[in-house]
């Protein structure tokens, strides 16, 4: 008894140990990437990454308004301030301002895309060398513009994480908690068991690879997510709108997570082959 709990002891600790290194490998890529992209090319990829941010945050707006705009014309939600522009100018004044809303934040949505497409061009066609140095070595200016791309797209991710867990706060700390909690477990399970050296061939019997081995894993905690948005939902005041923008937002942030994974994988892929 003393044996096996000693064993098992060893190989939990084992475990963190192999889990830590793995996360600060993770760290030190991105820190890499930021050495490469931001530093040493003066690309603008933090600009970038915020502008992918706000378009993927548009984009959940522009799927969440028109339902909220059902919501509040069929009565099943309020808001206060629109309640009272309501009774201030009436019904016709208040369907066309929820219309004109969400068309100004679909509009915007689109400029952010042309706009996204246009800094990423420019980006690219800036660069004036063929090789670019950091401490961590030496890069090619077609791996500078594939770089650029991931890494950007990976700080809108991030970005898109870490605002969906504040709004998660406000609008409801305890599935704030829940969902914290499940992206922790999913990253653990993920790094683990997925994004490695595959020595057990774990994916291989399942016939998967490494980004569709994620996105199984990451559906399945989705799927996590929203059975704990419904527990939060009935033990809160939480409100039909609100659940709907948190399910909404759970949804991208949860993806968000998942593509943060898949673009480290893909950059150790690519950094593999220079």
């Amino acid at each position: 008894m003393i044996e096996w709990y000693g064993c098992m002891r060893f190989n939990y600790l084992k475990s963190i140990k192999i889990l830590s290194s793995r996360l600060l490998k993770d760290f030190d890529l991105i820190n890499e990437m930021h050495q490469l992209v931001y530093k040493s090319a003066d690309m603008q990829s933090i600009k970038l990454g915020a502008m992918n941010f706000m378009s993927s945050f548009s984009s959940m707006l522009v799927m969440f308004l028109p339902i909220k705009v059902f919501l509040l014309l069929s009565g099943a939600s309020h808001l206060k301030i629109l309640t009272k522009f309501q009774e201030d100018y009436g019904n016709a004044a208040y369907f066309s301002f929820l219309i004109s809303f969400t068309l100004l934040v679909y509009l915007f949505n689109i400029f952010l895309q042309l706009y996204i497409s246009r800094t990423e061009k420019l980006n690219k066609n800036s660069l004036d060398s063929d090789w670019y140095r950091t401490k961590y070595g030496k890069y090619g200016k077609e791996f500078v513009k594939y770089a650029f791309k991931t890494y950007s797209g990976l700080i809108g991710d991030i970005m898109l994480v870490c605002m969906s867990i504040v709004l998660f706060v406000f609008i409801s700390p305890i599935f704030s908690l829940f969902f914290i909690l499940s992206q922790i477990t999913y990253l653990i399970i993920a790094k683990y068991f997925i994004f490695t050296d595959n020595k057990y061939d774990f994916l291989g019997r399942l016939h998967l690879d490494v980004n569709q081995a994620n996105t199984l894993l990451s559906g399945t905690f989705f799927l996590v997510i929203f059975s704990s948005l419904l527990v939060s939902y009935n033990i809160s005041s939480m409100s039909a709108g609100g659940a709907i923008l948190v399910l909404l937002l759970s949804r991208i942030a949860n993806n968000a997570m998942k593509s943060i994974l898949n673009k480290i994988y893909a950059i150790k892929k690519k950094l593999k082959r220079l």
